[in-house]
């Protein structure tokens, strides 16, 4: 269930940011990782069976390795997403480390012996093979390095929405680890197939709910964040036109003539009609009125809120 409530989710954020991600370059790494996890999700059944992804690759299980390889790419290009909202654009060196997660996966993939028929619980019901302990430690073990990437830039900035992503992948690196420790203890013989199954299940709780919390923390970055601005400076523009400081707008309001990238140069025109006409006394605000002011004030204000970092929230 909260596989569908995560697929749904980020297949409804791809949509509403792909228009943004083709014209703005900052908002792609974000929209890439929500792209990727979308693939990674739907090998889980939803909305195609796993037998029918698995028929299109072989039958010989490859389904579970582009799952994983999937999954590490969304990771990945969320940690770059978060990388510029901490004022870097990434370094080489970090597509270097994504190739060599890749690789971490793929070559003992491939050493696996008798991968046999579709086997949704592929990895589970193979734990005795060393391959394949290896092949599921360096899959967990990459998406810990990458959350915990993320983690050390979000704290850099740990307030607001940082704090989510900071619970979020966290939560992430708990349900990695348990993972790790049941995939050990099941490679060395302790507990049976029930202890696996078990096992794996719990691990699964912190990952997806870490999963959901991040998700939640893009879509707020992505549509809520903005969409408060907008209306902020709407509402801004609104007192402007009601005491005639600027002309009024003729088509449809302010909410539709501006452009993403023009709101902050408007907001910092609207700020600046605005003081000088509190300033001469021509104009006394309400205290509603002055709220906006000053929430508008604090947009531009030089710091993160309009920089172009998470999903491009700004041009």
């Amino acid at each position: 269930m909260i596989q569908l409530i995560c697929l749904t989710a980020l297949v409804l954020l791809a949509v509403v940011r792909g228009p943004r991600a083709i014209a703005s370059k900052s908002a792609r790494p974000a929209w890439w990782a929500t792209a990727s996890g979308v693939i990674a999700l739907t090998t889980y059944g939803l909305p195609v069976p796993f037998t029918t992804y698995d028929s299109v690759l072989g039958s010989n299980n490859f389904t579970t390795l582009v799952r994983d390889l999937a999954a590490v790419s969304a990771f990945w290009f969320f940690r770059e997403a978060l990388a510029r909202r901490a004022g870097s654009e990434g370094r080489f060196g970090t597509r270097w480390g994504l190739a060599v997660m890749f690789a971490a996966c793929i070559v003992p993939f491939f050493l696996i012996e008798n991968k046999g028929v579709t086997d949704v619980a592929f990895i589970t019901n193979r734990l005795d093979q060393t391959s394949v302990w290896i092949y599921g430690s360096a899959y967990m073990a990459s998406l810990i390095w990458i959350s915990l990437s993320a983690v050390m830039l979000a704290i850099k900035n740990w307030r607001g929405v940082q704090t989510i992503f900071i619970v979020g992948f966290s939560s992430v690196i708990i349900g990695c680890i348990i993972e790790i420790a049941y995939l050990t203890a099941s490679h060395f013989g302790y507990g049976g197939q029930s202890f696996r199954y078990s096992a794996s299940n719990v691990s699964e709780l912190p990952f997806f709910l870490g999963l959901l919390i991040i998700i939640a923390g893009i879509a707020w970055v992505a549509i809520g964040a903005p969409s408060r601005r907008r209306i902020l400076v709407s509402n801004l523009q609104q007192i402007a036109q009601q005491n005639e400081l600027v002309q009024s707008e003729t088509r449809g309001g302010v909410r539709i003539i501006f452009s993403e990238g023009k709101l902050l140069t408007r907001a910092s025109e609207l700020v600046r009609v605005v003081d000088a006409a509190q300033k001469s006394g021509n104009l006394r605000l309400s205290s509603r009125e002055a709220h906006i002011l000053s929430q508008v004030e604090r947009l531009i204000v030089p710091g993160s809120e309009f920089r172009p970092m998470v999903l491009g929230t700004a041009a």
